[in-house]
């Protein structure tokens, strides 16, 4: 009787320990690792490979100057850039689009860019048998006037630009080093998926710059190669055909679009609120994959510039020949889901698949004997 009773007490221990044990499975473990899964939950791995072929950058350079103050308070009786999103009182007769052009500094007119002593214009530009620089117009929102330089090279050994003010408005320049997809991007800092390397510069008497290039690759969990751009998004999701006009100030992000850029600011504050609102009520994709640059900047002496004079000279070159990858994964996928939900069973209950089977089968053996019996 004794020794029954204490068989009855080990079982009853055994249950309470493996009630103990599944329920801080069920109560912990379990939850958190099905949310994972569920909602596909991601995390980036880091790995470091070899780049025999470095990543061209796209530059896009901008005023320090963003805007002639002097120009827009002729022309609404204020220094605030509200002009360019809000409904305000224009004081004379001129429309948005060319109040924007009058009061930012413009390429060729306030400043001009030379690369390798050939002087740069819109357009697709021939600096030798090997490179060309084709150079876009970004008017902008909070940068004033933008310009994206795009280089198609052989191969990336170095980029050289020197970049004089023709006025002594002109304090210095914004330098934004990205991959072409993410040029649009820069026009809106809240839209850059991958963020650009910036570099800001002042003016100075023979001023060169050294920038040393780092790239990191990154690769995002489904992510598209198509579609995965702001007016792609826009289009998918039929949210253009809603505005009669479109703002000056976003016209570089939807290069597709036939819509007639707004000319008063009423009907530009309701399309540029219209867009605002759209970009973040509706889920626009992430590219598949993006570069993101990393540099060493330091200056370097300059004694040799012909005709000396106040200047920012960059010379951009690939740093290392290696590139990191940064890769999105899901956190449990349906292997991992398995396997932690196998681990933490393991782990806490003894569970296993080969131990149920082999359970069943003696079972199934002990059975079949006692009915031979």
């Amino acid at each position: 009787m004794a020794r029954c009773s204490r068989k009855f007490c080990f079982l009853l221990l055994k249950i309470i320990v493996f009630c103990i044990c599944l329920l801080l499975f069920l109560m912990i473990y379990l939850p958190d690792i099905v949310d994972k899964y569920q909602t596909e939950d991601t995390t980036f791995t880091l790995k470091k490979v070899s780049n025999p072929k470095p990543t061209v950058p796209s530059v896009t350079i901008c005023s320090m100057n963003k805007y002639k103050m002097k120009v827009v308070k002729e022309a609404t009786g204020s220094y605030r850039r509200l002009i360019w999103w809000g409904n305000v009182t224009l004081l004379y007769n001129i429309s948005l689009p060319e109040l924007h052009r009058k009061s930012a500094f413009l390429l060729n007119s306030d400043f001009h860019i030379e690369s390798y002593g050939k002087l740069l214009k819109l357009g697709r530009n021939y600096i030798y048998e090997s490179m060309n620089i084709t150079v876009h117009e970004m008017p902008t929102l909070e940068k004033g006037m933008c310009y994206s330089l795009i280089f198609q090279m052989a191969k990336f050994g170095q980029i050289q630009l020197a970049i004089f003010p023709n006025s002594t408005q002109q304090k210095g320049m914004f330098f934004y080093l990205s991959s072409e997809k993410t040029i649009s991007n820069i026009i809106e800092d809240s839209w850059n998926t991958v963020k650009p390397f910036t570099i800001s510069k002042k003016f100075a008497y023979k001023y060169k710059m050294r920038v040393d290039l780092e790239e990191t690759l990154w690769e995002f969990y489904k992510g598209e190669d198509n579609g995965s751009t702001l007016e792609q998004c826009f289009d998918r999701h039929d949210i253009i055909k809603h505005i009669d006009c479109m703002p000056f100030v976003l016209s570089s992000i939807f290069p597709s679009s036939s819509i007639p850029l707004c000319i008063t600011p009423e009907e530009n504050s309701i399309a540029y609120g219209f867009i605002q609102k759209a970009k973040d009520t509706i889920e626009c994709s992430l590219p598949a994959t993006d570069v993101e640059f990393n540099a060493l900047v330091k200056d370097d002496e300059n004694f040799n510039m012909k005709n000396p004079q106040n200047v920012i000279i960059i010379k951009i070159e690939p740093r290392s020949s290696f590139k990191m990858i940064k890769k999105e994964v899901l956190i449990h996928d349906t292997a991992s889901l398995i396997g932690s939900l196998g681990g933490f069973l393991g782990l806490l209950i003894g569970f296993s698949f080969f131990g149920v089977v082999s359970f069943i089968i003696d079972k199934l053996d002990w059975l079949c004997q006692s009915k031979m019996r």
